[in-house]
């Protein structure tokens, strides 16, 4: 049997009292339709993006991923591949299965400066990490 899923609400809007009460302290999901619109991250961030201005960083994602799961903690280590952002776009615009995960922003210069939750929750978010992969 498969992990518990639970159905995961939308707000639309943001109304910091209700997150609060009805997702943080409950520690549910939420989607939060349109709250971060504005942001430049949302209009321009893409994998194309990241290899154009990022294209020799150095990263190591797990590639070649079986078509039944996504290893995952112990398993990944044997699809981990070092390679730069460029190398993963490639393989990722080929149509392999991979991905960066837990990639903390700071390795990509400016782009903390291309969001910003302070609108969204106090300002206590310990990192901001990214997830770039393929929706195989």
């Amino acid at each position: 049997m498969g992990p518990a899923r639970i159905p995961i609400r939308e707000m639309a809007g943001f109304d910091p009292a209700l997150f609060q009460r009805e997702h943080r302290e409950p520690a549910l999901p939420v989607v939060l339709r349109g709250a971060a619109s504005s942001w430049i991250a949302t209009r321009t961030w893409s994998p194309e993006i990241f290899a154009e201005r990022f294209g020799d960083v150095v990263i190591r994602p797990s590639v070649n991923l079986p078509d039944t799961e996504v290893p995952y903690q112990a398993r990944d280590v044997d699809h981990r591949q070092t390679m730069t952002v460029r190398e993963l776009v490639a393989r990722m615009n080929a149509g392999d299965r991979c991905y960066i995960d837990q990639a903390v922003v700071g390795m990509y210069p400016g782009l903390d400066e291309e969001y910003d939750f302070r609108s969204l929750e106090p300002p206590n978010i310990l990192a901001v990490l990214l997830w770039i992969g393929t929706g195989r």
